[in-house]
């Protein structure tokens, strides 16, 4: 359903358009994860839900998948357009 979003997301972190903020990091890092891991989650994952916000009608989609040592976790990430695409964290936690 989400297949092209997936796809735009990937490509971007290819590319290291990813924005990863710091409590998403202290999230990752709670779980015994890195930077590493939450590409791989997008690598491998699918789109499991899309979420609007209320009040900015931004949307933001929850990744599900497997970190590099094999464990099933989620992301939650956006698109932002800061002069070029990016894709930004928003957090991360183990399933």
């Amino acid at each position: 359903m989400y297949e092209d979003i997936l796809r735009e997301m990937r490509n971007l972190v290819r590319r290291n358009q990813i924005i990863i903020p710091y409590h998403a990091i202290d999230e990752a890092s709670d779980d015994g994860s890195e930077k590493h891991d939450i590409e791989q989650i997008i690598y491998t994952g699918f789109i499991r839900i899309r979420q609007i916000d209320r009040e900015t009608k931004e949307r933001k989609y929850v990744i599900r998948g497997e970190t590099t040592d094999g464990r099933l976790a989620e992301v939650v990430a956006k698109i932002i357009k800061i002069g070029t695409r990016k894709v930004v964290i928003i957090t991360t936690y183990e399933v």
